[in-house]
């Protein structure tokens, strides 16, 4: 995640990497563990592998504060904590 922390003014770029095939679901939550934001993202095509996908997150309706970003697929999750200032 970067930049982290941000302000809200500015979109957040997420980057990671495609270890295997399939549907990765990318979910933004507060610190109560509402989902804010969640996106399927699907992967088939053998030629993804081992490469790193990029995508921007839009926070500008985000008051400041801590949130987490969670990458999943197939029951595996990596989680990053995400800081909004003001």
């Amino acid at each position: 995640i970067f930049p982290n922390p941000t302000h809200s003014s500015k979109d957040v770029q997420i980057q990671f990497p495609i270890n295997r095939l399939g549907t990765y679901s990318v979910m933004l939550s507060d610190v109560s563990g509402r989902r804010i934001e969640e996106k399927s993202i699907e992967f088939n095509d053998i030629q993804n592998l081992g490469n790193m996908h990029l995508m921007q997150l839009q926070v500008k309706s985000l008051a400041a504060g801590t949130y987490f970003l969670s990458i999943s697929l197939d029951g595996q999750r990596m989680t990053e904590q995400l800081i909004i200032v003001p």
